[in-house]
């Protein structure tokens, strides 16, 4: 009888954790981090996917601008973490002391980068709202992906099919961007941008599609996605590193890409939980202090 009761608890304990969401498993006094997933505002068409972006230059895209960073104020995180090599700090935080300053866009030296990228037109506009004294580098100097290697692989390995998969999917990223570029809002664009559907999507370029690449004895599409997954894991790695007990919020601006990998971090992680964009877009962060 002993070990039938025994028995019983541990089904009835698997039937449990098994109908419960990982969120459900949330501490109470776990820290809200803010994942917004973003295009890059200044858009070299580097990246594999490739696609026009909103204009944040326009008055009408500074306007927008201006009305999104009220809204993320609001949620009051008290640190700002970006996609900025951590070895560059203090070349971050001398361009943010610029800002502070409001000498920033007076510099007629600056690039395209600097004067168009999120970080510059996004984040820094948020922190100094907030009166922050410094906005958060998180990424890893060493930013390997090789994504030629998983061509090469594919092409080795006769992956006809995959290889059709890949471009299509890759170009069908782009001419959606490109299409609500032209089509929403930027308040609608980083909403779409950070659905789980969208999230999924991303995931799924990397689980589904590159890691096939190769043949058994070839793992060519696993390692670049294990060297992506890397990199992700770091960047949570130097948000965890910089936070402390009275960081009760924090938000994190990076590439769609990467937040949808935090995302899945996060939702197994008790001591921590995404914050809803949606929520903070429509105001109901605003009388919430700690």
């Amino acid at each position: 009888m002993k070990y039938i009761s025994l028995l019983l608890i541990i089904l009835l304990s698997a039937c449990h954790y098994k109908n419960q969401t990982p969120h459900t498993q949330v501490k109470g006094n776990a820290k809200e981090v803010l994942l917004l997933g973003t295009f890059h505002f200044n858009n070299p068409r580097a990246d594999v996917v490739k696609n026009e972006v909103f204009d944040v230059m326009t008055d009408n895209g500074q306007q927008q601008l201006k009305q999104l960073a009220d809204k993320l104020t609001k949620f009051k995180p008290t640190k700002i973490f970006t996609e900025w090599e951590v070895d560059d700090q203090e070349n971050l935080n001398k361009l943010y002391q610029k800002y502070l300053d409001g000498t920033y866009f007076d510099d007629k030296t600056l690039s395209d980068f600097y004067r168009k990228g999120e970080i510059f037109q996004l984040a820094f506009r948020v922190a100094k709202k907030l009166n922050h004294k410094k906005v958060y580098a998180i990424d890893p100097t060493e930013k390997p992906f090789d994504y030629p290697l998983v061509m090469k692989a594919i092409e080795e390995n006769n992956q006809d099919t995959l290889k059709v998969q890949l471009d299509q999917t890759m170009k069908n990223f782009g001419e959606q961007a490109t299409k609500d570029a032209e089509t929403l809002n930027l308040e609608e664009i980083y909403l779409k941008t950070n659905t789980l559907e969208q999230n999924i999507a991303n995931i799924e370029i990397y689980t589904e599609l590159l890691i096939k690449a190769g043949d058994l004895n070839n793992s060519a599409g696993a390692d670049v996605v294990a060297q992506w997954y890397k990199r992700n894991l770091r960047m949570w790695g130097n948000i965890q590193k910089q936070v402390n007990k009275d960081d009760k919020r924090i938000m994190v601006l990076l590439g769609a890409g990467h937040t949808a990998i935090l995302n899945q971090i996060v939702s197994y992680n008790s001591h921590w939980k995404a914050a809803d964009l949606r929520k903070v877009f429509n105001g109901s962060y605003i009388d919430v202090d700690f």
